[in-house]
């Protein structure tokens, strides 16, 4: 019996999570964000910028070009600064949404990409870094940028990784602090998202009493599924998005702020 009354114990404090612990404000730990199981390749040469993640290759001559009906960016112009350095700016009818500098190190083994975001909703401009290193070696001839490459860090504001999770009156809404968000009613149809592109929509379901699941399409096809299991310990939400292009599965941690 003692092992019995040891457990009554224990757990006598520790009440059982409810929907209702989901309200609040989040913030992302991006130290515990899986790494993606490929590299991602950069191609510089013969005035010619590719790059695998966003199936981008444009000609690297300073002018923009177009990508067709893209979602996100339609247009992308590269220029190539110097042996290390590459300019990227991308638009979204005729506005500027992103502008990339790829910088790599002096033995052309690390890179860091600096990225500021002018296409939230709420108009402020937004910096992300992320430092790479390379998987592989370099070629020698070949551009500095150019390689494979696996993020090691990401670094950006903090105010940018906190989301606001509301749940209450059957309906679960996600508000980000840069204006990003939506609010769907649970197990209702789809609606759109404010800061997403034009045919972006989400619904969003629930399981038990520690589980939200939020289904993402665009254009009328699903794109992910996210998963947000509430931990036991209840200022712990670990997110699991599994991704249909390419069937991988990436998890992190929200953890409440205090």
């Amino acid at each position: 019996m003692l092992p019995i009354l040891l457990s009554l114990v224990l757990f006598a404090d520790q009440p059982a999570s409810s929907l209702n612990d989901f309200n609040g404000d989040w913030t992302t730990d991006l130290s515990t964000l899986s790494k993606e199981p490929e590299p991602e390749r950069i191609v510089v040469k013969g005035k010619r910028f590719s790059r695998s993640k966003g199936a981008v290759s444009v000609p690297a001559d300073g002018t923009f070009h177009s990508l067709g009906d893209a979602p996100y960016v339609d247009a992308v112009a590269v220029t190539i600064l110097d042996r290390r350095r590459v300019r990227e700016l991308d638009r979204f009818r005729g506005k500027l949404i992103y502008s990339i500098t790829y910088t790599a190190s002096v033995d052309g083994q690390s890179m860091r990409r600096t990225i500021t975001d002018f296409g939230k909703p709420n108009g402020r401009a937004v910096s992300t870094v992320i430092d790479s290193a390379r998987d592989g070696r370099h070629s020698p001839g070949e551009h500095l940028v150019s390689g494979d490459w696996r993020a090691v860090s990401i670094k950006t504001s903090q105010a940018r990784l906190i989301d606001t999770i509301r749940l209450r009156d059957g309906r679960y809404s996600l508000l980000g602090h840069d204006g990003y968000g939506y609010t769907a009613v649970i197990g209702g149809p789809p609606v759109s998202i404010r800061g997403d592109a034009e045919t972006g929509r989400v619904s969003v379901t629930t399981q038990a009493n520690d589980t939200v699941i939020v289904s993402m399409s665009l254009d009328g096809k699903k794109t992910a599924l996210q998963t947000l299991r509430l931990q036991p310990d209840r200022h712990t939400i670990k997110v699991s998005v599994h991704r249909e292009a390419d069937g991988v599965e990436k998890t992190y941690l929200l953890r409440r702020v205090k």
